[in-house]
């Protein structure tokens, strides 16, 4: 497997991970108001580390594609 194979395998992973998380945040309605949605963050740790992971490893494929250019 080759090196960009490998950070696309990465990248998908954590994108794969990141999504996962954010369909896993609660959303409840309010109690005296069921119009309104509370949105309670459980995974904001992680899922910034995912997002900062992601960016880096698609900065690192863009050099590759640009270097094989």
């Amino acid at each position: 497997m080759s090196n960009k194979e490998e950070i696309i395998n990465e990248y998908n992973e954590a994108a794969a991970k990141l999504d996962e998380l954010r369909k896993k945040e609660v959303i409840t309605p309010k109690p005296d108001n069921n119009k309104t949605e509370v949105f309670f963050p459980q995974f904001s740790g992680e899922m910034g580390d995912l997002v900062v992971e992601c960016k880096r490893l698609a900065d690192i494929l863009a050099a590759v594609e640009a270097s094989e250019d």
